[in-house]
């Protein structure tokens, strides 16, 4: 045996040298090599890349042509090893004639075996460990698995393109959110959906996001794509870094859990349908992720086990593996996986990163020079020729390709060269927003905003330098070369990690850049529709068929309707076409088949999802619709066009003018006879149809979707442009804007920033493009005058809006787009919102709207939109004046036409005509319309309904109008408008502009014809040509449109859920026909003018205008925009929820596509992946086909929960110029709670509102109210807060932030160096500050005799959101008990950005007629005695810099006092309370703000004292309690002096943020404290200290607690670790915060354990399972109060009134901790209840009481020295886990989070440290 060995290895060696002997030409190139039939020549022996015989740096063409010469060989040595391996088993010879490569050159080129001196050298120069690849197999007797040679024409649909697909997409900020629905099913030939987790217990396969993928359908979204792609593979992964290693490696370690696991995945694929299984254990033997050793044998039997059982089902069987290759060695027995596994993804990435401390590209394709020692294998080449070298097939290795870079900030920005040292991470990417980590539609983003240098390697690897950035990334054309390789290699595809970070979206260009550019390099075709002509029937000329597939390249147009969008597909270009201008497939509503096009019988096209595919029928033939194939002319009748025509397109002739149709987007959900769909659209008689609305993004400045759950789930957006078939002619158009949209600063902020506009542009060009529209119509209502207040907005919006309109203009022309501007009728506005001349440059054509000139606002009656008038500006024929000598041209000015007139309720009932006359009085708006549902306008089919009837009387004449009693209504009717029409000809202007077409008499109601008014006016246009109809005659209606059916997924699959609720599933039902939108204007407006004048301000636009801006409700703190008025709907009762159990899911009745869960007995929304309906049966979203589900007619909008006040968060803040220096989370104040369900909605209830991640809405009186967060913030649907985006996970998009705003986190941690893409990483130093040597201050002696009343105040803050919260938690101005207050704060009021003065926060509740009115009711309470201040800022509105800006202009700082004085004066406050957080520390960020914020706010505050004092006002600010911004933000004897009390805000020392347990507002220092300022007794002498009078100092006091949920239950003392942040309140629905009345409610006898702190130094804590909370109760309120006495203060403050107990939910009395502070300081009487917690209970009158421990006041650690570098780190001399810090100068110990030591400037893991390895 061994005899024959030696003698097979001996003709081996004998082949080698022969083939070295043959002395062939070697043919120069690799295209030529394969082209002669992969003839291979011998030459002399070649070096690989950097083995020293290359001493030039090589270009492509080398470096592939060595590849190509190496591959050869490889493949040769494997030929001779299959063979040798044969020989040796038959005893035989090597039959050398039998290798097909010798028949073609009895020459093989190999490389030299001397060429091994120490280790095998792989294509560019890796180690091999010694195993020359021809011994190693020799010596391993493995079967080779040969690998097939190259060849050029391998059909490019042979390689994989294997897509992974991040599940937690889907939770990234808009417009950067992906969902399955988004990944491009023919781009892609396998889709990976990740990640499944392994259940640590039962090691089995477990669901880690079972809300979206099994509830909400993320599953079968992804599943769905194979209905528009049928060879498309769609598979499930299982692992991922962050899952780590341990339960994988206790899964494989015995048989038993490996058959367990794997019968878990067999019933997880079966019930799934998915077609196969990506292992990703990252990785088997990897001891530093808890593996061991023995990982490697039993991760291979795994596999084996595994692929045996898929193989009898069909099912995929795949592995992610690592590029390391001591990972490979560790746990990768690669020949048996290789024959085990389907495919190997080779993460061919994350090979460096910031753990290497040195700036590198991650993922380089060859070996650079610099690649040397223990990096030389790092490189995609040496990991993917190892992987070979080991025993896997070329043919089964997928090349993995990043879609992400690393991102690097250089220690020194002039070194910018690969291996440059880094000082950190780089900048966090917007969406992403994980250092040093970004995605590539993130990096193109900023190459857009210039000033990069774009670099390579030595190896051509890309990165891109600016300043101290640096980042390593794949281009399009690094992709391209690794296409390359794949194909110069023969490998088996490309893997993308992953495919939502390509730039999916197209801001940077074409869509899927990268995708793309892998798909073209592997000579993919995109997948594309193949048509397969049958032969012809006729067998009089020869059949002809067109190819199956196509061979050519040239990319087809196709249509960019909906977001599945194929890549560019190249089908021959003989055969393709574009499709024909003005014709639109509206692929959405077809379905996927073949149709004719309309004009040309000799095309075609092909549905797939929303896009078209267009092709040309073989010369001579032509499209049979009838059999979908190509086929001879005399078998197709074709006529000029195959498309459906109405015959009233036949009617129009002139184009010369237009009719421009306003569609209300939310008409189609009026009840009844009402309801108006896109289909009803009258399309042969507008010329332009404009769908209303969409909006701006106010923090991305773009584009977005008002209502998705409309405009997409409902395709509206596609059916209004489906229009285009019946009428190619016809233009559909977006409107953007509003009347509610336009209410802040948003549109100013774009139009005033140029790279702002520039990204807008090229968005909506995108969106416009993507939806199908022909154009954008803009409705800024208006520059300057925002909502028609001149006085709102800035002049130059008057200068830089036609800079807007210019940019659109310019890029629209190139694109073909439309460009439309609706300006003001009313000429006072107009003059200072408009230059009409730079306007009318360049729109395409400008709507006036010229109505609502006169309205229910005013006290007499008057027509709408009369003709003539008497002024210059109460008429269209005024208004049209005015704009005429704008310069704007006559043709391009479109009159505004209302269908729709303003009612009226008389003073005097009229009888006769004359007494129901134009200018008689009025008191007010008509009664709402029965459809329309709004007081003080009536659509016009229900004016003539009401006139036919004869119940009301008509007097017709120019300006008609019509009466019955009291009530009065001016309108158009078909005589007036014709009369329009026709002035429109004589003034030569362009057209007629109608709002709305919904309101037109659509039904025929009134017996004349469908669209009288809208026809009339393309009649008097010319427009129409058939004849006016006699009134009266027809009353016949017209026929209901043919809507289309919803869209079918044909794939059945099985539910997904076994288990269903054990009670039957009950919902609260809803009317049947739901009321209108609500009004975004007030349905009635005081005159503002005498009556013959217009209004200062233009009258209510109809509310057919839906609001613009979602409802929005506070969360953390108020929010900036006020809601919408709830006119429109009359109050409801709201829905029962008693049966609600928690936990179950129930049905939403009416909407298919939702369904509600019940939590904590409230019932909240949620709605299904798109395509998906809610299977109640099954409980999860499932295939329409599989439910029996019918939606109704009505709308069930999804409602919201507004959010309270954020009590400062004092986590310390010190000044540090390190890169991950933690930012301090805010605590956020206890959001109001419940979410309705309806459009009907509950009292009280809360949700969110898309697609505004901003927004959400709030039920009051039976009607939705929008609100919005605060800037920065989103809606927390989960907790129901307002919150940081990064833990809001927005659903929604509408399309994300242009600045990004960078998620506070108190810890920013570094990656372990092996994968650190995703990882958690160790933080910086916390600041944990604990300084060893406390020098204690005097304790202030307790004065003999108790207070006197009225000695002391007690300043209460009352919030305006707590009016908004449900049931008995609603706190209204009635239920403040004035005797408990000497003053009240109303907080609050916000900072303008612009005018930088005061304004109305929340205007419809404080301020607005028809809200509840809360600053009177709040300022009404001074008559009983009490000092009613308002409050000013707030945490939220402390974002940014406009308090800074403010406070360091003197001009501004004047312009703000003197707005202030005319504010407190108008609305009757007595002062003013300033609550900026804080100044140089914005937001407790010490290095945001400049320096000169410390004296300009002082000057502010002295100068706000002069001005206040002559009018006995008071003026008070609240202060931050920590040291480090009282240091940097506060001249504090300044402020004393000018203050007349200073609000200490002594809470929230301590929060979630600490991720350990911690008091909210410790009393004073505790033995356990890491600070020891931390503390109310430190915060308030050390004010002192600084030279504050302590009878101006009053204690703050919080009525809530900070909670937590703890890491381990038994683990539950003070700083036990904790994991994050404590359940949600009944009634403040916010994590981690709970009111006091919620705390003692849940504490009393419900099992928690309440813990007295045994030193005194803290009020009490309480915990139940794993849940914790600190808060004050009666007896520490008591001593802090005493502590006001001894210390001699002013008094004591709370946050907030409505936290306190005040309904007495806990049964000791009202407002029991108020209570508590107005007995000590003020003498308020004793009550007879007991309301401690504890046996302790102190005497507020006990003048023995010693309550008033003193603090320390912190020191330089002695030894440590006095002077240091704020900001610096250094090691502890004695301990790993402790290090230093310079505060101010001095240095100060800290400790690293818990396993963490300390690394030279962070905190690490341990192993990374010396001090960890020397330990």
């Amino acid at each position: 045996m061994k005899l024959r060995w030696c003698l097979t290895l001996v003709a081996a060696v004998t082949l080698v040298i022969g083939a070295q002997a043959g002395g062939e030409q070697l043919m120069d190139g690799v295209d030529r090599d394969y082209a002669n039939e992969r003839t291979l020549v011998a030459v002399q022996p070649v070096v690989g890349f950097n083995r020293g015989a290359i001493e030039h740096r090589p270009n492509s063409d080398d470096i592939r042509r060595q590849q190509s010469q190496y591959t050869r060989g490889r493949l040769m040595e494997l030929e001779i090893l299959s063979q040798i391996k044969e020989t040796g088993q038959q005893e035989q010879p090597a039959d050398v004639e039998r290798n097909p490569i010798r028949n073609n050159n009895n020459n093989i080129y190999v490389e030299e075996q001397h060429s091994y001196p120490e280790s095998y050298r792989g294509f560019n120069g890796h180690s091999y460990q010694n195993e020359p690849p021809v011994l190693d197999a020799l010596e391993r007797l493995v079967d080779p698995v040969p690998i097939d040679p190259l060849s050029d024409t391998r059909n490019g649909e042979d390689y994989k393109v294997v897509c992974y697909y991040e599940s937690w997409a889907i939770y990234r900020e808009e417009p950067m959110t992906t969902s399955p629905a988004d990944v491009d099913p023919f781009g892609c030939t396998h889709v990976i959906y990740s990640f499944l987790g392994l259940d640590k217990t039962s090691l089995t396969v477990t669901i880690l996001d079972p809300d979206y993928e099994v509830i909400r359908g993320g599953f079968r979204a992804a599943l769905a794509l194979k209905n528009i792609n049928p060879d498309l593979q769609v598979m499930i992964a299982i692992g991922g870094w962050t899952e780590g290693g341990k339960q994988y490696s206790q899964m494989v370690s015995s048989s038993a859990t490996r058959a367990k696991f794997i019968d878990s995945v067999v019933a997880f694929m079966e019930k799934w349908k998915f077609d196969g299984f990506d292992l990703d254990w990252e990785y088997p033997g990897a001891t530093d992720r808890d593996g061991r050793w023995a990982d490697k044998e039993n991760f291979a039997l795994l596999v084996e086990e595994m692929s045996a059982v898929f193989q009898r089902r069909n099912w995929l069987l795949t592995a992610a593996v690592p590029a390391a290759t001591f990972r490979i060695n560790e746990g990768y027995d690669v020949p048996r996986l290789a024959k085990s596994l389907d495919f190997i993804n080779v993460m061919t990435y994350d090979l460096h990163g910031t753990w290497d401390n040195y700036a590198d590209h991650h993922a380089p394709l060859f070996k650079r020079p610099f690649d040397t020692g223990a990096t030389q294998n790092l490189h995609s080449d040496g990991a993917l020729s190892y992987w070979i070298s080991k025993g896997a097939p070329a043919s089964k290795i997928i090349f993995g390709i990043p879609f992400y870079g690393r991102n690097f900030r250089l220690a020194n920005p002039s070194n910018t060269q690969p291996r440059a040292p880094i000082a950190g991470a780089g900048m966090v990417g917007p969406y992403t927003k994980e250092a040093g980590f970004v995605a590539y539609f993130e990096i193109c983003r900023w190459l857009q905003e210039g000033g990069w240098q774009e670099l390579q390697d030595p190896a051509g690897s890309p990165y891109i330098v600016k300043g101290d950035q640096w980042i390593g990334y794949d281009t399009v054309e690094s992709v391209a070369m690794k296409m390359d390789y794949i194909r110069q290699t023969g490998l088996g595809g490309a893997m993308i990690w992953a495919v939502g970070l390509d730039d999916i979206k197209g801001d940077c260009g074409p869509q899927r850049p990268l995708l793309r550019a892998i798909n073209d390099g592997l000579g993919r075709n995109g997948q594309t529709p193949t048509v397969v002509t049958p032969r012809p029937t006729t067998t009089a000329r020869p059949t002809t068929t067109t190819p199956s597939r196509p061979s050519t390249s040239g990319p087809v147009e196709q249509s960019t309707f909906g977001p599945l969008q194929p890549i560019p597909i190249v089908p021959p270009a003989p055969t393709t076409t574009a499709p024909s201008s003005g014709f639109d497939p509206n692929c959405l509503l077809k379905g996927d088949s073949f149709f004719a096009h309309p004009g040309d019988c000799s095309q075609f096209y092909r549905c797939v999802g929303p896009s078209a595919y267009f092709f040309n029928c073989p010369a001579g033939l032509l499209f049979n619709p009838s059999i979908f194939v190509c086929d001879w002319p005399e078998n197709v009748q074709c006529n000029s066009e195959n498309s459906r025509i109405s015959a009233e397109r036949q009617l129009q002739k002139n184009k010369d003018y237009k009719v421009v149709c306003y569609y209300s987007s939310w008409a189609w959900l009026r009840r009844g006879d009402a309801e108006f769909v896109p289909e009803n659209v009258l399309s042969s008689s507008c010329t332009h149809v404009l769908y209303a609305y969409a909006g701006l993004d106010p923090k991305t400045l773009l584009i977005k979707s008002n209502d998705i759950w409309t405009d997409i789930s409902n395709r509206m957006y596609a059916r209004i442009n489906s229009l285009k078939q019946i009428n190619p002619s016809l233009k559909i158009m977006l409107v953007m804007g509003g009347w509610t949209e336009s209410r802040d600063d948003a549109y100013s902020r774009l139009v005033s920033d140029a790279r702002a506009r520039s990204t807008f542009v090229v968005h909506a060009v995108a969106f416009l493009k993507t939806y199908g529209f022909d154009g954008l119509h803009l409705d800024w209502q208006y520059p300057v005058c925002w909502q028609a207040d001149c006085s709102k907005g800035p002049a130059f919006d008057r200068t830089n809006y036609p800079v807007l309109i210019q940019e659109l203009s310019r890029e629209f022309s190139r694109n073909d787009l439309l460009l439309g501007v609706n300006v003001a009728g009313y000429k006072n506005v107009a003059v200072t919102a408009f230059d009409g001349a730079a306007i009318g440059r360049f729109a395409d054509f400008i709507t006036v709207p010229t109505f609502d000139f006169h309205g229910s606002w005013e006290s007499m009656t008057g027509h709408t939109a009369p003709l003539e008038g008497s002024g210059d500006s109460d008429s269209v024929e005024a208004s049209m004046n005015y704009w005429s000598r704008q310069g704007v041209p006559a043709a391009k000015l479109v009159v505004g036409i209302p269908f729709y007139g303003q009612s009226f309720t008389l003073a005097v009932p009229a009888t006769t005509r004359d007494q129901a006359a134009i200018g008689v009085k009025a008191k007010g708006a008509g009664l709402p319309g029965p459809y329309t549902q709004q007081a003080g306008m009536l659509a016009y089919y229900e004016i003539c309904h009401q006139v036919r009837q004869g119940i009301w009387t008509e007097v017709s004449n120019d300006s008609p109008f019509a009466f019955r009693g009291n009530q009065w209504v001016g309108y158009d009717n078909v005589d007036s408008v014709r009369r329009k029409a026709n002035y429109i000809k004589r003034q030569g202007f362009g057209g007629a502009m109608v709002f709305s077409i919904d309101m037109d008499d659509f039904k025929n109601t009134c017996c004349t014809e469908a669209f009288p008014l809208t026809k009339a006016i393309a009649r008097a246009l010319g427009i129409r040509t058939d004849p006016q109809p006699t009134p009266g005659v027809n009353c016949q209606r017209p026929p209901s449109p043919v809507t289309p059916p919803p869209l079918a997924i044909t794939t059945g699959f099985d539910s997904g859920m076994s288990t269903r609720p054990t009670t039957p599933s009950t919902f609260p039902m809803i009317p049947t026909t739901p009321p209108t939108r609500p009004p975004t204007r007030p349905p009635t407006r005081p005159p503002t003018q005498p009556p013959t004048r217009p209004p200062t301000q233009p009258p209510t636009r109809p509310s057919t205008r839906p609001p613009t801006q979602p409802p929005t409700r506070p969360a953390t703190r108020p929010p900036t925009q006020p809601p919408t008025r709830p006119a429109t709907r009359p109050p409801t009762e709201p829905p029962t929820q008693t049966n609600c159990i928690n936990g179950q899911y129930y049905p939403v009745p009416g909407d298919c596509t939702s369904f509600a869960r019940c939590v904590m007995g409230v019932l909240k929304k949620n709605k299904c992946s798109p395509g998906l309906y809610w299977n109640n049966d099954e409980t999860l979203c499932d295939w329409p086909e599989r439910v029996n589900c019918q939606s109704d007619d009505q709308v069930t909008l999804p409602a919201t929960l507004a959010p309270t006040r954020s009590t400062t968060p004092f986590v310390p803040t010190i000044s540090n110029t390190e890169p991950f220096r933690p930012t301090p989370r805010p605590t956020t104040r206890p959001p109001p709670a419940i979410e309705p369900v309806t459009e009907q909605c509950q009292e009280g209830q809360y949700s969110q509102r898309g697609p505004d991640c901003s927004a959400y809405q709030w039920c009051v009186n039976g009607q939705l109210i929008e609100q919005g967060c605060q800037p920065g913030l989103h809606w927390n649907q989960q907790i129901k807060v307002c919150d940081w985006p990064a833990n809001a996970n927005c659903p929604f998009n509408g399309l994300v932030p242009g600045g990004s705003q960078t998620t506070p986190s108190l810890a920013v941690t570094t990656g372990r160096p092996t994968r650190p893409s995703t990882t958690t990483r160790p933080s910086r130093p916390t600041e944990t500050i604990r300084p060893t040597k406390p020098i204690t201050t005097t304790k202030p002696a307790r004065p003999p005799q108790p207070s006197k009343p009225g000695e002391y105040k007690v300043i209460c803050y009352y919030t305006n959101w707590s009016w908004y919260r449900p049931g008995e938690a609603k706190y209204s101005p009635g239920d403040i008990d004035v005797d408990l207050c000497t003053h009240i704060l109303y907080g609050f009021a916000t900072l303008d950005p612009n005018q930088l003065t005061m304004r109305v926060f929340d205007s419809w509740s404080d301020t607005d007629e028809y809200g509840p009115k809360l600053y009177a009711k709040v300022v009404a309470l001074k008559s009983r005695g009490v000092k009613v201040l308002i409050a000013l800022g707030g945490w939220n509105d402390s974002l940014g810099n406009k308090y800074s800006r403010m406070v360091n202009d003197p001009s501004a700082r004047k312009r703000f006092i003197d707005n202030a004085i005319l504010f407190i004066e108008k609305y009757g406050f007595d002062g003013l309370d300033l609550d900026w957080e804080y100044p140089k520390c914005w937001q407790v960020d010490c290095n945001a703000g400049p320096a000169s914020d410390k004296p300009a706010f002082a000057a502010l505050v002295s100068e706000l004292r002069a001005a206040f004092t002559p009018r006995g006002w008071l003026l008070s600010s609240a202060v931050s309690p920590s040291k480090t911004v009282i240091d940097a933000a506060y001249d504090v004897p300044s402020l004393s002096r000018d203050f007349d009390w200073i609000g200490v805000m002594t809470y929230d020392y301590h929060g979630h943020w600490d991720k350990k347990t911690g008091h909210v507002a410790p009393f004073t220092t505790h033995s356990e404290a890491d600070v020891v300022y931390f503390n109310t007794n430190y915060t308030l002498n050390y004010w002192i200290k600084l030279g504050a009078d302590p009878a101006k100092l009053i204690l703050g006091v919080p009525l809530y607690g900070q909670s937590f949920t703890l890491e381990n239950p038994n683990n539950n003392g003070l700083n036990a670790p904790a994991k994050g942040t404590g359940q949600q309140g009944e009634f403040t629905r916010q994590a981690g915060f709970l009111a006091y009345y919620e705390i003692c409610k849940q504490i009393k006898g419900s099992g928690w354990t309440i813990v007295q702190d045994e030193e005194g130094a803290m009020g009490p804590y309480a915990y139940r399972g794993d849940q914790w909370v600190s808060f004050d109760d009666v007896d520490i309120v008591r001593r802090k109060s005493d502590l006001v006495r001894t210390m001699k203060l002013g008094g004591a403050m709370i946050w907030a009134l409505d936290l306190d107990d005040f309904r007495n939910r806990c049964g000791c009395e009202t407002y029991p901790l108020l209570k508590t502070i107005n007995r000590v300081l003020r003498n308020y009487p004793a009550s007879g209840e007991t309301c401690a917690n504890s046996p302790m209970k102190l005497d507020g009158g006990n003048d023995n009481n010693d309550s008033s421990e003193s603090v320390s006041i912190w020191a330089p650690i002695s030894g440590k020295g006095t002077s240091c570098t704020s900001g610096s780190f250094r090691a502890h001399e004695s301990t790993c886990t402790s290090y230093y810090q310079c505060v101010n100068g001095q240095w100060a110990e800290a400790r690293c989070p818990g396993g963490l030591y300390w690394n030279r400037s962070h905190c690490d893991w341990s192993f990374n440290t010396k001090c960890g390895s020397a330990a």
